[in-house]
């Protein structure tokens, strides 16, 4: 709860341990102390400070629970006699006066940490995420996303983006539409097959501020608000041969080169591209904010010069790059003003059992299916 302050309503500002909660599942984070919510007044007949005469709207509203850390949760329920529901309202009421007093002027902002795994990569490695966070930063809920792909072969990438979208759709519910105008920015940890990280940008883009992190592979943790690489060396190179012709490949090789010949194998017979490229690609090129603000910014130049073409056209992305760009790419699509993009992923063909370039989805299509636009 945003007004807590991430404390805990009894020892969380004197011991000035933050605490951190999820949604429904309470997933453990590594090197996370995870709090809970507790009623003041019970809404079951055998629970704790139990009132009859408590209207039901306001057993269901803020003012009705406590962020308390795992410890004085159970304290709490067991001493109820001494800790009865007035007192505890007070301890509220106390509790947040302080935090609007003291907090605010440490300029706090509430974040919201989002991690995206699938079975292919693994469970993240999450103990180096509280080192990603600016002393000032207060998280207030901490949403998984976990896909069930195991390979790159049968994709079906449809089921796997639905289950995505209704657990976002139902974290807005529950949670982000009542305090999003209360939320600073979203931190999103993310190692994960190419289309899903597009997608994930499609359900940000209306999100307020989105920091996207990156894998160290060579220190084995995530890389926070800053790096130490330059990101000047970042280019695009437009190469429109037939004006009208309808389709156009757009290729970003950002980690490596992308093989023309294993674009080839798909017969689409385009010869209009853009593609934006690094002087030397490489799994560990990304190492700093400014590097993926950098590559936002030649993908909307792109897509600005694709919209002035006199042929409306649709857009086939071929991506060789770390997460966090990519994401920030599916959070600037505008699907009213630009083109449809049909995302491909290196997979393995089901019929011929060789690696090479698939077709994922069209974003129209995918934002259509799930009533996005």
């Amino acid at each position: 709860m945003s007004d807590h302050g991430g404390r805990c309503a009894l020892c969380g500002l004197s011991s000035g341990k933050r605490i951190y909660t999820n949604s429904k599942e309470q997933v453990p984070l590594d090197s996370f102390d995870i709090g809970q919510f507790a009623h003041i007044y019970s809404e079951s007949r055998k629970g704790p400070r139990y009132d009859s005469t408590i209207p039901k709207e306001f057993l269901a509203s803020k003012e009705n629970f406590l962020l308390l850390c795992i410890n004085h949760h159970s304290f709490l329920d067991d001493n109820y006699a001494k800790y009865d529901a007035k007192k505890l309202r007070q301890i509220r009421q106390e509790h947040v006066k302080l935090i609007d007093s003291k907090l605010s002027l440490q300029n706090i902002e509430r974040v919201i940490l989002i991690t995206v795994w699938d079975d292919y990569f693994g469970k993240l490695n999450t103990s180096t995420i509280p080192g990603t966070l600016r002393d000032n930063e207060c998280v207030i809920n901490y949403l998984d996303f976990h896909t069930t792909t195991e390979n790159t072969e049968n994709i079906n990438w449809i089921k796997e983006c639905e289950a995505i979208s209704r657990k976002w759709k139902e974290f807005n519910k529950e949670f982000y539409a009542n305090v999003s105008s209360l939320v600073d920015g979203f931190h999103l940890y993310s190692i994960t097959q190419i289309p899903f990280a597009f997608f994930i940008g499609l359900l940000l883009k209306e999100t307020n501020k989105l920091f996207a992190h990156q894998w160290n592979r060579e220190e084995q943790k995530w890389e926070g608000h800053a790096g130490s690489k330059s990101a000047e060396d970042i280019f695009l190179a437009v190469d429109i041969i037939a004006p009208d012709q309808k389709d156009l490949i757009f290729k970003v090789e950002l980690t490596s080169r992308i093989d023309p010949a294993d674009i080839r194998k798909l017969n689409l017979d385009i010869v209009n591209e853009i593609t934006i490229r690094t002087s030397n690609p490489s799994r560990l090129w990304l190492k700093s904010v400014e590097q993926t603000d950098l590559v936002l910014a030649k993908y909307r130049d792109a897509i600005r010069q694709i919209n002035d073409l006199p042929t409306k056209k649709v857009v086939r992305l071929f991506y060789a790059g770390p997460i966090p760009p990519l994401v920030k790419m599916g959070a600037a699509y505008n699907p009213r003003i630009d083109p449809p993009i049909v995302i491909y992923y290196y997979g393995v063909d089901s019929k011929s059992g060789e690696k090479g370039y698939t077709l994922a989805y069209n974003t129209i299509d995918i934002l259509r299916t799930f009533k996005l636009l």
